[in-house]
Order: structure tokens, then C-alpha cells, then sequence
């Protein structure tokens, strides 16, 4: 069985993905137990009609028995500015989480999703003792791809930027490419287009956030 904690936007759309590829049963948990209940009835239609997996939702923690899989998308609230604004409630958010997921499902696999990433990350593996192998953060993926995304529609080369992060003023791009030969004029031209880029993406990640 699938877990996921938090049935907003993400929480919604990793269950989606998980019920229309029957992958396993989806369980989603959200601390309106209505919400939960009428995001997994949203998504009931998507599952293929010769699937043996099911959907369901709960607020009901001890319902986690038997997940191989637990992914937490969980927030406090959504922040307006910065992924950090609200990292004491997220902090004390993923240690009460932790604490259930050490009695209910101890043997699962965690990937974390929630921001700030890394910091949930390690709060969650300090509190659970869980082997590192076993708490995984899901970071920088979605980035990735949006700056992909519009590196492919602006420059004429080869391109696989990897997006390394915590925060977004603290993002490290890792570059792989393969240019074509340029003159000092081409050169000039594709730096002031990855300025323009950067820009873009960025006024993307923060409107998305």
C-alpha cells in the first residue's frame, strides 16, 4: 500500500499518478478526514476499471498499518513569500507525523516532499531513527524540469541543467552541455538569453510556490 499525508494540490496529484498507473492501494490521510475522503471519491474514476487497487481516505493514522510506501506532502499552510516562512510549524508538523509513522509503519519506505525540504528531511530521520536508506527527500525534480523546460525552448544546444537546492535564493545549477560552435556575437546573444531565462524561472518558481 501507497500512503500519502497531505491531500492538497501535491498530496492529490502523486495519489492521481499512483491510482491511474496501478501501482498499489492509495490511502491518503489529511487532518480534515472530509477532504481526504473527497479527494480519494475524486479520484476513484481514475483508476483503470480492471484494477484490483483501490483508494481511500482517512485522518485516522493507524490506518498506515501495512504501507510499503509512506510519502509525506503534508503542510501548516501555504507559504506566501518563502519556502522557510514557516519552518517552525513545519518542523513541529513532521516530528508529530514522525511519531505516528514509528508506531504505525515502521518498515516503510518515507519520501518527503514537504518544505523546507532538507530540514524535514532531517528532522524526521532524527526523530524516527529510521535507517537513512529508508527517509528519502524528494527535492528539486519539479525545478529541474520547469528550467528544462524553457532552456529547450530558447537555446539551440543540448542541454540537462540539475537543479541543487534548499531554498530558492540558495539554488546551485549543475551543468551538462553540448554546444554547438558559437561566434563571440552567438556567445554574447546566449548569455543575455539564460539572464532572461533565469529570470523567468524563477518569477515561475515563485508564483507556483
Amino acid at each position: 500500500m501507497i500512503s500519502i499525508i497531505g491531500s492538497g494540490s501535491v498530496g492529490a496529484s502523486i495519489a492521481f499518478l499512483c491510482v491511474c498507473n496501478a501501482l498499489d492501494d492509495v490511502l491518503l490521510i489529511n487532518r480534515t478526514k472530509s477532504k481526504a475522503i473527497a479527494k480519494s471519491l475524486d479520484l476513484t474514476n481514475a483508476i483503470p476499471s480492471n484494477s484490483k487497487f483501490s483508494i481511500s481516505g482517512t485522518d485516522d493514522y493507524s490506518k498506515l498499518i501495512g504501507s510499503d510506501i509512506v510519502i509525506i506532502t503534508a503542510s501548516t499552510e501555504v507559504p506566501l513569500t518563502d519556502r522557510s516562512e514557516n519552518i517552525s510549524q513545519q518542523v513541529t508538523m513532521i516530528k508529530k507525523i514522525a511519531e505516528k509513522i514509528k508506531i504505525y509503519s515502521p518498515s516503510a519506505i518515507v519520501l518527503i516532499v514537504s518544505n523546507p525540504l532538507d530540514v524535514l528531511t532531517y528532522f524526521f530521520q532524527k526523530e524516527t531513527q529510521f535507517s537513512r536508506f529508508k527517509v528519502i527527500g524528494i527535492a528539486s525534480s519539479l525545478d529541474t524540469s520547469r528550467f528544462q523546460y524553457h532552456i529547450a525552448k530558447n537555446f539551440p544546444f543540448f542541454s540537462h541543467p540539475l537543479l541543487m537546492l534548499w531554498l530558492l535564493e540558495n539554488m546551485v545549477i549543475l551543468w551538462y552541455l553540448f554546444f554547438p560552435i558559437f561566434t563571440l556575437t552567438d556567445i554574447f546573444f546566449q548569455y543575455q538569453m539564460l539572464k532572461k531565462i533565469l529570470l523567468l524561472w524563477m518569477l515561475e518558481i515563485i508564483g507556483k510556490h
